[in-house]
């Protein structure tokens, strides 16, 4: 899946390796979650999950900035209040659960054209990559 620069959302097609224009879909960001459900935030802030066997989506909520999918099949998003949460039981709900400030981070300044610090990791080996809003490492 991909969003296009025309913000529609494409989805590759391994029959013929091209792309195939989702029905219904504009928006500004995506995500795939484990069971290749695309997860995507419109330019209004409404997060909607893509129903590949009926080929429509799924109005989960609003207020939206970002969407991300984890290995283990969570679901998260930016909320417009600045605040990370955790979508539970994404598959079927639109309920949330803020983030548990344990397992919060900080990255700061944000935005920058310097360093950035992180805070709140524990002791451990990382490996961070920093990409613009262009999506450029």
């Amino acid at each position: 899946y991909h969003v296009g620069t025309d913000r529609k959302i494409y989805r590759r097609n391994a029959a013929d390796n091209g792309w195939d224009v989702l029905n219904g879909s504009n928006g500004d960001r995506i995500d795939v979650d484990k069971q290749g459900r695309a997860w995507l935030v419109n330019t209004n802030g409404v997060l909607y999950r893509y129903n590949p066997g009926s080929n429509n989506w799924t109005r989960m909520r609003t207020g939206v900035k970002d969407v991300g999918c984890g290995n283990d099949g969570s679901v998260w998003i930016t909320a417009t209040d600045d605040k990370i949460y955790r979508l539970a039981n994404a598959a079927k709900s639109i309920s949330l659960k803020e983030n548990q400030p344990e397992n919060t981070i900080s990255i700061y300044p944000n935005p920058t054209n310097q360093n950035v610090s992180i805070k709140g990791l524990i002791e451990g080996d990382y490996s961070v990559s920093v990409f613009s809003l262009q999506g450029q490492l």
